[in-house]
Order: C-alpha cells, then structure tokens, then sequence
C-alpha cells in the first residue's frame, strides 16, 4: 500500500508538473499568437493602403497623361497656323471639347510676337461657363509659374496649386508645353489647367478605416485633394506613392486608433481561449496520464500529415481564374492570342492593342509557377501598358519595364519577353527581345525567324540596356509569337511537340485568319498530348498584317 501511495503521490506531482508547465507554455504561446495577430492586423492595413495607393495612382496617372497627350499632340497646330493669331481660339476650343477635365485652354505667346498686328501681350483663352464654353483674352500673364518657368527653361511642366488672379475661382492646376519654331525660337506656352476638384473624386474614393483620411499633394508639399481634419499625424500609419511622373503624392492617413480597436478584439479572443485552454488542459492531462506513451507514437504520423495538408493547401490556393482575352479592332491588322496554363496558375502574359495608328504588342514568361509568378505577371503586363504611353520605342519600354521589375523583385524572378511596335500605315516594325527565342515571321509561303535570340531577361539587372532592332514587313505577313511551352508540350511517351511540327502547321496555315491559326495549332497540340499534362504553360499570338 505504501508504494502504491508513494506511485499515486508521484503521479500527482508529475501531473501537477505538467499542467503548471503546459499553463506557462500556452501563456507565452497566447503572448506569442496575440503579436503575431497584431503584426499580421497591421500588415493588412498595409498592403490595403498600398491597393488603394495603387488603383487610385494610376487612375490619376491615366487623367494626367490624357491631358499631356492633348497638349502635346496638338502643339503642331500651332506651329502650322501661326500666322493667323486668330485661329488660335480655335485650337485651344477643339482642345477643351476633346478633354471634358480641362477648365481652361490658354496659348500664352511671348511679348510683342504679334505686334504691332495685336497688344503687345496676346494669349487666347477658352474657358468653362457652366455648360457652355467661352472665350477672352489674358493680358497679364508674364510672371504666372505656368507661363513664366516654362518661357524661361523650355521644358513642359505641371504647376503648384494656384487661383488665376482676378478671378474667384477654385483651385487649379496647369499643364504647360513651351512652343519653339524650327529655329529652336521661343514662340508660346500652350497650358491646360485642371480643377483640382476634378480629382477629389477619385482620391475620395479610397475607403480605409472610419476615420483614415486621403491626401493628394504636388512636388512641393502644397495640399490639392483631400483633409486631414478627422486624423493626426502624431497618432496614425502614414502610407505614401508617388504618382508617375508628375510627381505628386499620394498619401493614406489611418489613425492608431482604428488599429488599435481590431487588435484590442483580437487581444480578448486569444485571453478566452486562452482560458478554455487551461481549463481543457487539465481535464485532458488528469484523463489521459496513462495513454503519453502511446501519443508519443502518434506525434510523428500526426506532424506529418500535418505538413502534407499544408501542402496541398498551398497548392489549392494557387488555383486562380485566367485572364480574359481582348483583341484590337482595325481594318488593317487581325490579331489573336491562346493561353492554355498547366495545373497551376500561370506566368505567361501578352498584350496587344493601338494608339495612334500604332500596334503594341509583347508576349512574355515569368519564371516559375504559381501566385508568385501569376502575381509577376501581372506587374509586368501592367508596365507594358504604361511604359507604351510614354515611349515611342521598344528598347525604351523594355527598359523601363526592366527597371521596375528589379526594383520590385531584387532580381530573384526573370521574366522572358519579346514584343514590338508596328507602324499600320507602313508596315514599319520596331521590336525587342529579352530572353525570349525569336518571333517568327510568315509570308508567301515562307517562314523566318526575325532578329536574334537575346540572352538578357528582365529583372537580370537594373542596368540592362536592350537594343532594338527594326525591319518593314510586307502586305499579307503574320507574326507569330509564342512561349516554350508550346514547343515542349509531351506526350505520354515524353516525345516534346517540336518545332518541325509547328513549322510544318504554318506552313500549311498561312493564308488563315489569325484565330483559326491559332485554333489549329492548340487542336494539334492537344491531340498530340492526349492525356497527358502540360509541363509548362504555353501562349500563342498572331498578327496578321493588310495594308491595303
């Protein structure tokens, strides 16, 4: 009996060992968790606001650069009627038609350009009156910084925040384009000015927190959009982007206390269950005391079919939906493109669309597979359609691109890319390639490979310069780009597709439309697989050209 005491004493004290050291263990883990949460509410505050940072960038962006293209486009109209003072009237009203967002359109000329024809200071301006557009005449516009820094460094600009004098309007921004003669001779300041109300909207679309404020200030600190009445800066998470390249920023005020009042929820989760821990934890450990030696020899199976959940979770929630394909609509081209991804979300991307009698096109593979890639391509598609806005070249985009990639991936992902700019009057090509194996070129009856295979991929690094190659292709020509996963498509023997194949296919197709092209060899492709997987993602476009 004595021993059986001394056992039963023993087996309580081990007992009560092992709850004190299990209780001090889930109060650290509870502290732990709680952090963690903590961190993890304020990281999605974070990534929220740079979303929102973001979406709303680029839709300023998108106004910004539709208001420059306005302005700069038409500085030839000036240039071509320069003679008549009076048509200018009409070049600034087209101009104010064209662009609803512009409030006021002025052609600012240097003094005495036409005297003594006119005053000594001639600017025409056309302006808003509710629905209707008016006209008149500044006389006093010398020392305005919309006129005057443009004059004096012949570089266009956006302006500081400002009220036109003797006037009692809002506040307005402007964007001024200097005009030289052939001469390289100052001839006038063509300037659009912009309510800043007209971008209220967009900045107060950003939702936030309750009591989270959004502001929209210029280069030099001045306020345009935005009040920060609600928050103070001492007490709040302040997330800050800049917007292209006018250079305003774009901020997210979210104040401490909204933060706060979700981890304070999260802090009286983790107490109450820290609570029925304990309590759980003793009933546990007091009924089943003599079964530890057994569930010692279940923790290896346990942990891991732990780690192959947390696998197949992972690979679950790779399982994103494709993105719908768009193609432009022109008389002079026909345009089509095939995404077919492997199991995973894919990495491949293309683009084509027209600008101004200008087909861009680019199709490219993110190394890798899953979210990271699909979330790399997704970056990478996007700076394409930006960096086209903005540059008349390939090699420029291409390096633009490139630029940003690194920035944003510090070079551990790479992305193969080849793509161009095609002139649909002409027939002229100017075209890029990084990494990418060559795009083939159809036409009467023969095919050939354009340029050469580059071995600098984007996001290699930032001082990458990719040279740009062009050609002028024929009336009837189709290009036809494509990512390896088409040449690599297996069998269930593991023969690849080839390229004998695919040439065989053009040759055989070339006077097809660009979509049943593409249908027969995806037909062909599939047949030859069977049902067998696709190791890799595979992306097809075809652009075929009639200039007649």
């Amino acid at each position: 009996m004595g021993k059986r005491k001394q056992l039963r004493e023993k087996i309580g004290r081990r007992d009560i060992t092992i709850i004190v050291a299990a209780a001090l263990l889930m109060t650290i883990g509870a502290a732990i968790q709680y952090f963690y949460m903590r961190s993890s509410i304020i990281e999605a505050a974070t990534e929220s606001a740079k979303s929102d940072l973001t979406v709303t960038g680029q839709q300023i962006e998108t106004k910004v650069t539709e208001i420059e293209t306005a302005v700069n486009t038409m500085s030839f109209a000036i240039l071509q009627n320069v003679t008549l003072p009076d048509a200018m009237y009409d070049i600034t009203q087209r101009i104010m038609q064209e662009n609803p967002i512009i409030n006021r359109c002025v052609i600012a000329f240097s003094k005495g350009y036409y005297a003594p024809q006119k005053d000594s200071l001639y600017a025409p301006c056309t302006f808003r009156e509710g629905e209707k557009i008016q006209r008149k005449l500044l006389t006093d516009y010398q020392q305005e910084e919309w006129y005057d820094d443009p004059a004096k460094y012949r570089k266009e600009q956006w302006s500081e925040p400002y009220i036109m004098k003797g006037e009692s309007e809002n506040l307005m921004v402007a964007y001024s384009y200097p005009i030289t003669d052939r001469q390289g001779r100052f001839v006038a300041v063509l300037a659009a000015h912009v309510l800043v109300d007209s971008l209220t909207n967009m900045v107060d679309g950003i939702e936030g927190y309750p009591n989270s404020s959004a502001i929209l200030t210029s280069r030099n600190g001045h306020q345009l959009v935005g009040t920060t009445e609600k928050t103070e800066f001492a007490d709040a998470h302040i997330f800050k982007s800049t917007v292209g390249k006018v250079g305003w920023e774009l901020s997210i005020i979210c104040p401490d206390k909204d933060i706060d009042q979700k981890t304070k929820t999260a802090r009286y989760t983790v107490f109450a269950m820290h609570l029925l821990g304990l309590l759980l934890l003793a009933f546990i450990v007091f009924n089943t005391i003599l079964k530890l030696r057994r569930l010692h020899k279940t923790t290896g199976e346990r942990d891991r079919m732990g780690g192959e959940l947390n696998k197949a979770k992972a690979v679950q929630s790779t399982m994103l939906s494709s993105v719908a394909e768009t193609f432009p609509q022109d008389k002079r081209t026909d345009c089509f493109a095939k995404t077919i991804n492997a199991s995973e979300v894919g990495g491949d991307f293309y683009d084509c669309f027209i600008d101004h009698d200008h087909l861009y096109f680019c199709i490219g593979d993110v190394a890798g597979k899953g979210v990271p890639a699909a979330l790399m391509m997704s970056m990478a598609h996007s700076a394409f359609r930006v960096s086209a806005k903005h540059h008349q070249d390939s090699a420029s985009i291409f390096t633009e691109i490139n630029k940003l990639i690194c920035k944003m991936n510090d070079g551990v992902t790479t992305i193969k890319m080849t793509g161009g700019i095609l002139d649909l009057n002409t027939g002229e090509l100017h075209y890029c390639n990084a990494g990418m194996h060559c795009p083939l070129l159809l036409h009467d009856g023969q095919i050939s490979e354009i340029g050469d295979a580059s071995q600098y991929r984007i996001g290699n690094s930032p001082s990458t310069i990719f040279e740009e190659r062009q050609m002028t292709i024929k009336d009837g020509s189709t290009l036809f780009l494509y990512t390896d996963g088409l040449t690599e498509a297996e069998n269930y023997q593991h023969e690849q597709w080839g390229t004998k194949r695919l040439n065989t296919l053009l040759a055989a197709s070339q006077q097809k439309k660009a979509k049943e092209l593409l249908e027969r060899i995806e037909k062909s492709v599939r047949d030859y697989a069977g049902t067998t997987s696709l190791p890799d993602d595979l992306t097809m476009l075809a652009i075929r050209f009639t200039q007649s």
